[in-house]
Order: structure tokens, then C-alpha cells, then sequence
């Protein structure tokens, strides 16, 4: 799923309200003009993995963005975009990667920052975790 570059361009202004400890999510609607627009999205549980629904009231939103702390990811994040089959970023002060499933491929981008070596290394092992879990392996 290729991400229009109107969105990519809102996260980069987002990053500068990514402060939350916890993960704080918005979600993004984009309209058939291009026009994107964030909207709150608050009780969103990412760690559900397998088991993230959207409410009704989110089920078109083009994306999920996270501020979180560390970029700490885990199995769970990518399991929640299978789960929904839409993109998740994740922001922190530095750094917003996307987390997508492409042909039944995670898929792991980096659209701004450069993560450390050893977050690289823990997303590539969560990502084969969550790769197993949803092949059955």
C-alpha cells in the first residue's frame, strides 16, 4: 500500500507534537481532492495485535499515526495492520516509520530519522514473529 506524498508531508509537521509517553494515536482521512486530515483517535490499543478493530466510525481511515516513546515496537504493531490492512506509523521526536503489509509481506519503512542499529535488529525479529503468526508457521 504506497502512501500519498500529502500524507507523508503532514507526518513530518506532525513529529513536533509526538510528546506522549504512551502511545497517542490519530488517524488520517484522506479525500477524493487529496486533502488529508488527522483526527484523534483516542482508546486505540495497538497491542490487541490479531484482535485491533477499528470503531465503525474509523473503518475508511487512510492510515494510523502513533507517537511513541523510543519507538519501542513490538509483535503486536504488526499484527495490528494485518488485522486492519492500513499502515501505521510511528513517531517519535526523531524518527516516523511505517509499518505495511505489501503482497502479505510486512514491510518496514523509515520516512524520516535513522533508527539505532538495535532498533533495527528488535523491529526485524518482531517483524519475523508476527510474519509466522499470521502465515501459521
Amino acid at each position: 500500500m504506497k502512501l500519498p506524498l500529502s500524507i507523508v508531508l503532514t507526518l513530518v509537521g506532525l513529529v513536533g507534537c509526538a510528546k506522549a509517553k504512551d502511545t497517542n494515536c490519530k488517524v488520517s482521512f484522506e479525500s477524493n481532492d487529496g486533502e488529508v486530515t488527522f483526527t484523534d483517535a483516542l482508546g486505540l490499543d495497538l497491542s490487541k495485535g490479531q484482535s485491533f478493530t477499528l470503531p465503525n466510525e474509523l473503518r475508511d481511515v487512510s492510515s494510523i499515526l502513533c507517537s511513541r516513546e523510543g519507538l519501542k515496537l513490538e509483535t503486536a504493531d504488526f499484527l495490528a495492520v494485518s488485522a486492519v490492512n492500513k499502515p501505521i506509523m510511528l513517531t517519535d521526536d526523531e524518527t516516523i516509520i511505517v509499518v505495511e503489509m505489501v503482497k502479505g509481506q510486512f514491510r518496514l519503512r523509515i520516512i524520516k530519522g535513522e533508527p539505532s542499529q538495535e532498533q533495527i535488529n528488535t523491529a526485524q525479529s518482531f517483524m519475523n514473529e508476527a510474519q509466522s503468526i499470521i502465515q501459521g508457521d
